[in-house]
Formats: C-alpha cells, sequence, structure tokens
C-alpha cells in the first residue's frame, strides 16, 4: 500500500486553488519538498549500502586470489600479474 501523504499534499495545493486558505498551498508545498527529499535520501542510502556490500565482495575475491597464489608460489606468474589480470576481468564484466 502507498503513502497516501503526498497525494494528500498534493490535494491540498490544488483546493488551494480554489479555497482561498492563506499559506496552505505554500506549507503543502514545504511539506512535499521535505518528503521528497527524505525519499531520496532513504534510496541513495539503500543504494549506499548496497555499493558497500558489492566492495566487500570485490575485496574478499581480491584477498582470496591473494592467498591462491601465495600458497601457489611455484606458479611462473606473479601474485602481482594473476591481481591485475583479475582486476581487468572485474572491470570488463561490469
Amino acid at each position: 500500500m502507498s503513502n497516501p501523504g503526498p497525494q494528500h499534499l498534493i490535494s491540498a495545493m490544488t483546493a488551494a486553488n480554489f479555497i482561498p486558505v492563506p499559506g496552505i498551498a505554500i506549507a503543502a508545498g514545504v511539506a512535499l519538498l521535505i518528503i521528497n527529499i527524505v525519499q531520496t535520501m532513504r534510496n541513495n542510502n539503500d543504494e549506499f549500502t548496497s555499493l558497500g556490500r558489492d566492495l566487500c565482495v570485490t575485496v574478499a575475491a581480491i584477498i582470496e586470489r591473494v592467498n591462491i597464489d601465495q600458497a601457489e608460489q611455484s606458479t611462473p606468474t606473479s601474485p602481482t600479474m594473476n591481481l591485475q589480470q583479475d582486476v581487468d576481468q572485474l572491470v570488463f564484466n561490469m
């Protein structure tokens, strides 16, 4: 169920055009603006949280790769070279 608050404010702003109540349109407009700002902040917070999770997964993959390279010290390529290849692949996959 959607939040009826913004719709009520829009209705109040519309009614203010027909019913002369001093300041109602301005008050409803400011309240609607605040609601929109709060919703944008929530969306940004969700995106920030998702980005943080993605970064954790990426860092974990890098650490795992470095650990594998250290365990396979007989590999002719250096860990830095493998890590660079993995980073290049991650960038390509994005």
